[in-house]
């Protein structure tokens, strides 16, 4: 797995379009003194120290490739650890192989393309909401983190573990850790979060609650003050003019790219799987507290995509979308584990088979993306 990503990045470094190579062409900058570290740092410090904080391109770019590849491995390991611990808590016991290529299927998944987005505008990416990218350094560091903090407190919903000093501190830093990467997933985790601990108040006791909700403090805390160092002070800002967050026309960036009309076209077939299942079994998915959290987390994501945007230069460039991408990876993962079961048996129930089948066609989608952005050389 990281052999087949080093080399998939290091052509995207060399040849195609992206966030990737801006990243490095940011740290060039702040070691020739053009620039400051943004309040997001973790990702520009780690290619610094990597290079050996020469500021050589050669050198920044193997950073990056080492970097990103070793995230797309450690994603591959922890939605393998995650997928294999939400079976075992439904009896499921499938084999490594499966769970393997589970994993690999979804670690590369991607949306359905359809003939309006690919034939009429040219575009794979652009348009819909996708549960991976490839061309954007930050979103893809920061993907194990988000899985790993999901994982640590979908276990302390599930009160499989106590919030001892220890776990506090962990998933303190697992919550610092994001904002410092890029707070995007911060921007569901919270809130949603919050409204769980809240309804789980009366079972986990006021003083749990309370210890838990502190934990969250550290995530608000970084994120006010790098909306500030950003928005109002433009530390390490990519761009002049930018001036903050506002209430935008319903999901105004997706229109900028698309049409109008298309919007609930990209929800329908951005969301396929989630929606199907929803309507196969309602009362079971709602009862699932994985598939409820993860559901929450994506629909809070969806919610922020719609309402809110940047104002200034960079008002249509979607980095109020980014949350929605690792949400709907951990929706897509969780749905996988309460189907797979059944999915994998003899007898598959119809609309369990056509959820099978599509969960196919993302992964072959996902390969077709892949593929698209070696010959095409862009990610959109």
């Amino acid at each position: 797995m990281f052999v087949a990503a080093a080399a998939f990045f290091a052509y995207l470094l060399l040849y195609a379009e992206g966030d990737l190579l801006p990243h490095v062409a940011q740290v060039q900058k702040i070691r020739d003194g053009e620039a400051a570290y943004p309040p997001n740092f973790l990702y520009y410090l780690a290619l610094d120290l990597l290079s050996g904080f020469s500021g050589d391109l050669a050198a920044l770019r193997a950073a990056a490739v080492f970097l990103l590849a070793g995230a797309v491995a450690w994603r591959y390991a922890l939605t393998k650890s995650l997928l294999r611990w939400l079976l075992a808590r439904g009896g499921a016991t499938p084999g490594a192989r499966t769970i393997a290529s589970l994993s690999l299927m979804l670690g590369i998944s991607f949306t359905i393309p359809d003939p309006y987005l690919v034939f009429g505008l040219g575009r794979m990416y652009l348009g819909r909401f996708v549960p991976v990218v490839w061309h954007n350094s930050t979103t893809i560091v920061l993907f194990p983190f988000a899985i790993l903090l999901f994982r640590r407190q979908l276990e302390l919903f599930a009160g499989g573990h106590d919030l001892t000093p220890r776990r506090f501190a962990a998933l303190s830093g697992l919550i610092l850790v994001n904002a410092l990467i890029k707070p995007s997933f911060l921007f569901v985790f919270l809130p949603v979060s919050t409204l769980l601990l809240i309804v789980f108040a009366r079972d986990r006791g006021v003083a749990k609650t309370l210890l838990n909700l502190a934990a969250y403090t550290v995530g608000a805390a970084a994120v006010a003050a790098q909306y500030v160092l950003i928005y109002r002070l433009g530390v390490g800002s990519f761009n002049d003019g930018e001036d903050g967050l506002t209430i935008g026309g319903f999901f105004e960036v997706f229109i900028a790219w698309t049409a109008a009309w298309y919007v609930p076209v990209s929800l329908l077939i951005s969301f396929c799987i989630p929606l199907l299942a929803l309507a196969l079994e309602p009362g079971r998915l709602l009862r699932s507290l994985p598939v409820l959290y993860a559901g929450l987390l994506t629909a809070c994501g969806v919610l922020i995509s719609g309402v809110f945007i940047e104002s200034g230069l960079r008002r249509h460039h979607g980095n109020l979308v980014w949350q929605t991408i690792p949400a709907s990876a951990l929706l897509l993962i969780v749905l996988t584990a309460h189907f797979a079961p059944r999915a994998l048996g003899r007898c598959v129930p119809p609309g369990i088979r056509v959820l099978k089948w599509l969960f196919v066609a993302q992964f072959l989608s996902g390969v077709a993306y892949i593929g698209y952005m070696i010959v095409a050389r862009t990610f959109r």
